[in-house]
């Protein structure tokens, strides 16, 4: 049975750094006013949270959406590392897909369409991984 979202914050809250998060917020600009007012950290590295998703396959598009949708800056990238892995491997696992940027981008865009108000954070992290 796949994970779900409750449980997938879970796994990483239980990884989460204060002091980490206490810089990942400084250096983001997360104050009032500023880029990232507003997001909050837990301060989890990403090869950490890229070890966490190995363990999160076959999560359902349902619990993406909802992990998209989370205010805590990592698992809303835990998020996307997850769509980009089942990408690549339904990509792997058929023929006729090309797997190329452009369906890359496509296929994020289409499943972060339910997040309207997190687009300009999912803008920036399609960009960083298209």
């Amino acid at each position: 049975m796949a994970a779900s979202a409750a449980e997938i914050r879970a796994a990483v809250l239980a990884v989460a750094d204060p002091e980490r998060a206490a810089s990942s917020a400084w250096f983001f600009k997360t104050g009032p006013g500023e880029y990232g007012e507003g997001d909050v950290f837990a301060g989890v590295p990403v090869p950490v949270l890229r070890r966490l998703a190995r363990g999160f396959r076959g999560v359902s598009p349902s619990t993406v959406t909802e992990l998209l949708a989370d205010e805590t800056h990592e698992i809303r990238l835990l998020a996307l590392i997850l769509m980009v892995r089942e990408f690549a491997d339904r990509a792997q696992n058929s023929a006729d897909r090309a797997h190329n940027p452009a369906d890359r981008a496509q296929h994020l865009a289409d499943r972060a369409q339910n997040s309207a108000d997190r687009a300009q954070w999912v803008q920036c992290y399609r960009d960083a991984i298209a």
